[in-house]
């Protein structure tokens, strides 16, 4: 089994620098509104601003560690999180879940629920078969 982990904020404003500075870290990926969503459609445009900060650990690491990852930085700038939902932003945690065979599982324990649930933020975990393990990132980053 191979998990990811992305702290992702939306918002309509056209830049995004102002989440950086609320959250302390910098993006990974970032897509601005109005901008072409792919080279292949460029009459397409975003209709929001998205900030995508990726848990740096192993894939291999279980699904639990990279969400902990997350809460981390979630915990030491709550103040920024606060902020930013005063702005209209919607922050959450997308996950990937894929395996080999097809089946997996994982824990969350009740602790980290709870560290969770206090940031107020919603968990998206995606389950992708072995055949679809290639087009994940297109789904994460898209």
């Amino acid at each position: 089994m191979e998990c990811e982990a992305t702290l992702r904020v939306v918002t309509e404003q056209p830049e995004v620098d102002f989440i950086t500075e609320a959250l302390g870290v910098e993006p990974t990926h970032t897509h601005l509104k109005d901008a072409p969503i792919s080279t292949f459609t460029p009459d397409r445009k975003r209709r929001s601003s998205v900030w995508l900060r990726e848990c740096p650990l192993d894939r291999s690491r279980k699904l639990e560690h990279h969400i902990e990852w997350i809460v981390e930085i979630l915990e030491a700038h709550a103040s920024g999180i606060d902020a930013l939902a005063r702005r209209g932003c919607t922050v959450d945690i997308i996950c990937c879940v894929t395996s080999e065979s097809g089946q997996a599982g994982t824990v969350l324990t009740a602790s980290l629920l709870r560290r969770l649930a206090n940031q107020r933020i919603d968990l998206v975990i995606d389950l992708y078969p072995p055949e679809a393990d290639r087009d994940r990132s297109t789904s994460i980053h898209g």
